[in-house]
């Protein structure tokens, strides 16, 4: 998977073609979304010229810039925005074509109404690592449940780990 800052401005823009064109939204709905993603790729283009939004997706820093901008519209304006954003990352993340997400930690309705995001950093790769892990979690069932997970702690944390067994009560 190439890294977002190796991400051209072009593939950025054909992967919101697909993304707008995917599902089963309405024609309507598909030109709203075309019409709420590029401000925010225009404005990140403004801000940090040569770069793509995409590269803003490991912290908060532009989401909390780009809430200044858009301190005068109304709540129910920046929801809808914010929330067509965090779609299309949310698609570009679970396509495997990103690995960090920032904005699957912000509530979108809580940032239109106060205005704030938090201050957000993602770690490499631990972000599709704990996508994966929980993932795996999803497939345990039946009474080996318990096993499954220790096993699962051991691989991840070693031999060496102090993971204790307990039987369930």
């Amino acid at each position: 998977m190439p890294s977002c800052s190796s991400i051209d401005r072009a593939t950025l823009l054909a992967w919101m073609r697909e993304y707008v064109a995917t599902g089963s939204a309405g024609r309507a709905s598909r030109r709203a979304k075309r019409r709420l993603l590029k401000p925010f790729q225009e404005l990140y283009e403004e801000l940090n010229p040569g770069h793509t939004i995409l590269e803003s997706l490991r912290n908060s820093v532009f989401l909390q810039d780009w809430l200044f901008h858009v301190r005068l519209l109304s709540a129910a304006t920046v929801r809808g925005r914010l929330g067509c954003l965090k779609g299309f990352t949310r698609w570009l993340f679970d396509q495997g074509r990103v690995d960090d997400n920032v904005l699957a930690y912000v509530d979108v309705s809580r940032a239109a109404e106060h205005r704030e995001i938090p201050a957000i950093v993602l770690q490499d790769n631990l972000q599709r690592e704990i996508a994966g892990f929980e993932a795996t979690l999803l497939n345990y069932s039946g009474p080996q449940i318990l096993d499954n997970m220790l096993s699962s702690i051991r691989d991840i944390y070693g031999q060496h780990g102090e993971v204790q067994e307990r039987t369930p009560t």
